[in-house]
């Protein structure tokens, strides 16, 4: 049977999830846009592991970045010197 790896919030950043707040992080497990975290204890929750590492390879490329990978930098002109 495999581990269950919990994740808890201050661990998150480690696990490629951006610095949000729990405030932010509730609203988007009602939005269902972030895994619902498991409660451990009354006072203490967390996440999957799994769960956490499929989100964060769900996350769509940026557009305006994507672009820019994409389209080749121009090469710097050279001048000649008189």
């Amino acid at each position: 049977m495999p581990v269950t790896k919990f994740i808890t919030y201050p661990e998150l950043p480690d696990h490629g999830v951006p610095a949000f707040t729990r405030k932010h992080l509730i609203d988007m497990q009602r939005r269902g846009q972030f895994p619902r975290a498991r409660q451990l204890s009354p006072n203490r929750i967390a996440w999957l592991a799994d769960e956490i590492t499929e989100w964060v390879a769900s996350r769509p490329v940026a557009k305006t970045f994507a672009k820019k990978l994409v389209e080749p930098e121009p090469e710097p002109r050279m001048t000649r010197r008189a």
